[in-house]
């Protein structure tokens, strides 16, 4: 009996040992479950740094809340734009600088630079209107008492098959260019403006239009028929011009839709190529018909475009030839092979 005693006394004596009481904290620490106590008063108790982090993320917070409010706002704006319906009008505007201003391959400035813009309204039904104007030669061997052209065109785009091939459209107009002041040496002073009307078809990335005139080509006529440079006089007349045309074909290709380096990308970044042949007949003057091509390079940026073009004619010498002016004998062909630059902004 005796044994069983001392064995109860020895067994509480040992559990009293494991329990230390902790004299801060008003708590026991067991070492066989340190883990399972209760959280001390010193826990409890608010610090400077603990009440600094409280109130950190209590801003963290109420600044999460007020960024979803924000965004759900902005979701709720956009959401009545969409809503809002889109006017069926659209007004842009463009203004350009290029090296030099080529006409169907043939240089207007004497291969020198341009400045030129114009401004564009469109519907929703297909129909369009505009105007463009650029500066041109202005010397008296290629244009006559003009430095300008001024162009008024209006048309209508539709697409053949909407719902089974949009792709395949349509394009069909007329265009004056408008020469302020501008007439030939002749005697009757001819006006060079010109009338013409167009027809394109589309698929995708390959168009191919159709030009022809309405009045005489830029002034040919028997009144004012074309100068050879090579024999420094006019050439028979021939009748009137009016019915010379212009077919071209062109493919546009997309090269790259974006373009990035490490710490910056360009805003929309397309990199598109164009490859352009055309060619002009001139009605009962056969001796100015010409074929021209030109290869394009177009980059996106964010505010403009720039491009590089590749442009060629096989015109005649003898009718392209032209001095620079009455002061200067330096010969200029305005349709020879050359590379032209520019950039373009559209508002």
């Amino acid at each position: 009996m005796k044994k069983y005693v001392v064995l109860i006394l020895v067994m509480l004596m040992g559990f009293a040992h494991s329990q230390e009481y902790d004299h801060y904290n008003n708590n026991y620490q067991s070492y066989y479950y340190p883990n399972q106590n209760s959280t001390s008063n010193q826990d409890k108790k608010s610090t400077p740094a603990k009440d600094a982090v409280e109130e950190k993320n209590g801003k963290q917070a109420e600044e999460k809340k007020e960024g979803e409010k924000k965004d759900e706002s902005d979701k709720k704006e956009e959401k009545k734009e969409e809503e809002k319906p889109k006017s069926p009008h659209t007004f842009t505007g463009n203004v350009s600088l290029v090296s030099d201003y080529r006409f169907r391959g043939i240089s207007q400035t004497m291969r020198r630079p341009a400045i030129q813009g114009g401004f564009d309204y469109s519907h929703t039904s297909g129909v369009y209107l505009g105007t463009w104007a650029s500066n041109v030669d202005g010397t008296t061997h290629f244009y006559n008492n003009t430095s300008m052209e001024w162009d008024f065109y209006g048309g209508y785009k539709g697409k053949f098959f909407p719902c089974s091939a949009p792709d395949f459209t349509y394009n069909f107009g007329a265009i004056y260019y408008y020469y302020p002041g501008g007439k030939t040496h002749a005697k009757e002073n001819v006006p060079y403006n010109t009338a013409e009307f167009y027809i394109e078809l589309s698929y995708k990335w390959l168009s191919v239009k159709y030009w022809q005139t309405l009045t005489n080509y830029f002034g040919i006529c028997s009144d004012n028929p074309p100068f050879n440079w090579e024999k420094n006089r006019a050439d028979r007349p021939n009748g009137s011009s009016k019915g010379s045309n212009y077919i071209e074909a062109n493919a546009t290709f997309d090269l790259y839709k974006k373009v990035c380096w490490p710490r910056f990308c360009l805003k929309g970044g397309k990199l598109s190529l164009l490859l352009h042949v055309g060619h002009q007949t001139v009605r009962n003057y056969e001796h100015l018909s010409y074929t021209d091509w030109r290869a394009t390079l177009t980059q996106e940026f964010d505010w403009f475009n720039a491009f590089i073009s590749y442009v060629g004619t096989n015109a005649r010498h003898a009718y392209f030839d032209v001095p620079d002016n009455a002061y200067d004998p330096d010969i200029r062909h305005l349709g020879a092979q050359s590379v032209v630059i520019g950039i373009i902004r559209t508002f």
